[in-house]
């Protein structure tokens, strides 16, 4: 193709979706915003030009508020576009970007001269993009899956036969080759295996392992088809397809009994944890997770039993049972010392967020500091570390000191490339709603929740789901969506925690939060039983956190337990948590006001706008004091960040639902949903200039002087029950049941 100036800057996924959302109007759901993302290879122009095609061609709907895509965007819009430019081109360099698009990703050494000549300009323009590991793929892997469906079938069948037989081996070669009856050699599916785990292409991993049908057993293949079928069953885990990788995981264990004896402890190793991977994240099954592991110890060598050793403890980690992780891991420290360095890395991590659950964050902070110092973030064999870094710094931070004193954290859940997330990403977009909340972003953080529950290819790996659904029943209350709030607090108890038991205690808080907000009697006395059983299991930070949440919404008896808990607990946020408590018990504005600074500088928005509102509440509070306290609230609603919350706007005394007209409050939920001016005009059959003039005294009689970008700046919903703006709740009776917490 022409030659070009390379892409200068190219986007992050949240400018990605913002840009989607300008071109679009309105947001886009996550999986599909990632698809148009990837496919235009992170640049800018390119995802516009892809957006405006998608919605042109029709592949591109708005469904129930956000777009999203309903046909293949390749096929559509994609192949139009590119066909249309390669009517412009060279024969013969169109020639050679259909077999670099059948290739991809590149071994430059296996090129032609003239292939290689032609792939070293469009390097330099930028069209061509050298990954890490030296190979060569198309910049935009949009034009590169149009060149291949557009590829003539003659051109396809030399490519395909030449990597057969020469290699490298890719997937669009391998199934090529399955149609036709070829058998690829098993070290080349091998090969294609560990290539494809490192730049998480699962669905090439399957495709090997699916292959192996075409190879009979041979006994010098046995570890070999070991090796192939768990990884298969690893990648499948996130196509997903959990059949397959239950099935694969059987195949395997079927062949342990035709290894070589020397073979059998490693493999079996391998084995029982990969089962043990399915059992937990993927069926919820603790337990049986760790049976599996024990079945190892009949062929345990050293080294074997060390693998298993660490697997456990991360196992009982993530199924919240920290403490039983903990003596696990000071009796198999001795054992320990044998596993693989990124093994007891993994596990070292895991430790942490044990840590941060028992109330010690600070310690868990330097700990991850230290592991994360001697490791260097990569796409190679240890595929969860990465991810697992960025979990417990996040952790750690969000329990520590507040946002403030983690701008690099910020900036990397809002910039971080898709790629950079792609093993969990659901557990990505859980730790930036989580971020934006703390931030006081409620709306945004809303929005980003509800657009992950309804996205239809997020899987769900490390079984974060029923975290996420408790977040977003918090921001739909904070919010005023009610109905939508209490259909959520139902489905969290209906939603297997799994892994989501080592972040137990922010579920429980955010549910306890959405509760007492809506107004849920007895729930004062319910989350200080979830808080007691979390203390009786060591679990301190996780009790913290439930009655802090109970304390900010009303459940005033919650203070003295947060109180007795100081001992137990580091970091300047559970400082400034108990200090909340103690002014909010004694209804004392000035302490509030003094909170509420000190937790604007930590960078908690949201709990220092609460603090602020607290103290407009007071009754008898001095009338100098009180201006002081509802200035600082009017500050904080005149600022993107808070304007979504419901709470604060009560506070302020603006939500006046009784002073507006039914068609002002129409266009006052419309724009609390985020609409534009010309977006509610259409939605409401009026004109744009008499929008503007609903919305001129909606300004008038809330108070708010302008809109804020995007924001749902006039949330004007019915008053919430009594006691979720202050008064504890009665005590529950004593046949009121009391779940326990996902520990």
């Amino acid at each position: 193709m022409s030659e070009r100036p390379g892409v200068v800057g190219e986007l992050t996924l949240a400018e990605a979706e913002a840009l989607l959302e300008r071109t679009l109007g309105s947001p886009v759901d996550p999986a599909s915003a990632r698809r148009l993302t990837r496919l235009a290879g992170y640049q800018p122009e390119m995802l516009v030009t892809l957006a405006q095609a998608c919605r042109t061609h029709g592949c591109l709907e708005r469904i129930d508020g956000p777009w999203q895509l309903t046909e293949d965007p390749v096929r559509t819009a994609l192949v139009p576009l590119v066909r249309a430019r390669l009517d412009t081109e060279d024969p013969e360099a169109v020639a050679t970007l259909f077999r670099l698009a059948l290739m991809e990703p590149v071994h430059p050494e296996s090129l032609e001269a003239a292939d290689a000549r032609l792939a070293a300009r469009l390097e330099r323009a930028g069209e061509l993009r050298r990954e890490e590991s030296g190979l060569l793929v198309l910049a935009v892997p949009g034009t590169a899956e149009a060149l291949r469906l557009l590829s003539p079938v003659e051109e396809q069948d030399r490519v395909h036969a030449r990597a057969v037989a020469h290699g490298p081996l890719r997937r669009g070669t391998l199934r090529w080759a399955a149609g036709r009856g070829i058998r690829v050699p098993l070290p080349a599916l091998l090969v294609l295996a560990r290539e494809s785990l490192a730049r998480h292409d699962w669905a090439s991993v399957v495709d090997a392992a699916e292959h192996l049908e075409a190879h009979e057993v041979s006994q010098d293949s046995v570890r070999d088809r070991c090796r192939l079928l768990l990884m298969s069953a690893y990648a499948a885990r996130f196509v997903p397809d959990l059949d397959v990788a239950h099935a694969h995981v059987d195949l395997a264990e079927d062949l342990l009994a035709r290894l070589d004896p020397e073979e059998v402890p490693e493999v079996d190793a391998e084995v029982r944890t990969a089962r043990a991977d399915l059992l937990h994240f993927s069926d919820g099954d603790l337990d049986g997770a760790l049976a599996a592991l024990d079945e190892h110890a009949p062929v345990a060598t050293d080294r074997s039993a060390a693998t298993v050793a660490a697997h456990r403890i991360m196992h009982l980690v993530y199924g919240g049972r920290t403490r039983a992780a903990r003596e696990r891991a000071e009796l198999d420290r001795k054992v320990l010392r044998r596993a693989p360095r990124d093994l007891r890395m993994r596990v070292a991590l895991t430790e942490t967020l044990a840590i941060v659950a028992e109330g010690r964050p600070q310690r868990a902070l330097r700990r991850t500091t230290l592991t994360a110092a001697q490791h260097a973030p990569s796409q190679g064999r240890a595929l969860w570390l990465n991810e697992e870094i960025r979990v417990a710094y996040v952790v750690a931070a969000l329990a520590s000191d507040g946002p403030a004193a983690f701008p690099s954290l910020a900036r990397m859940l809002a910039d971080t490339r898709e790629d950079l997330y792609r093993p969990d990403l659901l557990t990505f977009y859980l730790a930036r709603a989580n971020w934006l909340l703390v931030e006081g972003r409620v709306a945004k953080a809303h929005q980003l929740g509800e657009l992950a529950l309804g996205s239809s290819d997020l899987v769900d790996p490390s079984g974060v789901g029923a975290a996420l659904v408790a977040l977003v029943a918090h921001t739909a209350a904070l919010s005023g969506e009610r109905a939508r709030a209490e259909e959520l607090c139902a489905l969290f108890g209906t939603v297997p925690p799994r892994s989501a038991r080592i972040i137990a205690g922010g579920s429980h808080a955010h549910l306890a939060a959405a509760r007492l907000v809506l107004g849920h009697p007895h729930e004062g006395s319910r989350l200080r039983r979830v808080a007691e059983q979390f203390a009786q299991e060591g679990q301190y930070g996780f009790a913290a956190e439930v009655l802090y949440a109970g304390v900010r919404h009303g459940a005033r008896r919650a203070a003295a337990d947060l109180r007795e808990l100081a001992g137990h607990l580091d970091g300047r946020l559970h400082a400034m948590r108990v200090a909340h408590a103690e002014a909010l018990l004694a209804e004392d504005p000035l302490a509030l006001l003094e909170v509420s600074r000190r937790l604007e500088r930590a960078g908690l928005l949201l709990l220092s706008a609460e603090a602020a509102a607290a103290a407009t509440a007071v009754p008898d509070v001095p009338d100098a004091v009180r201006r002081r306290a509802e200035a600082r609230v009017a500050s904080f609603l005149e600022s993107e960040p808070v304007a979504g919350h419901a709470l604060l706007h009560r506070a302020r005394g603006t939500t006046g639902r009784a002073e507006l007209t039914p068609r002002e409050r129409e266009v006052a939920d419309l724009i609390a949903e985020g609409l534009t001016n010309a977006e509610i005009a259409a939605r409401l059959g009026l004109s744009l200039r008499t929008v503007e003039g609903h919305i001129a005294r909606l300004y008038r009689k809330t108070g708010a002087s302008r809109r804020a970008p995007r924001r749902a700046g006039f949330v004007v919903t019915q008053r919430p029950a009594d006691n979720a703006t202050g008064s504890a709740p009665s005590p529950a009776p004593a046949a009121t049941p009391s779940p326990p917490p996902a520990s």
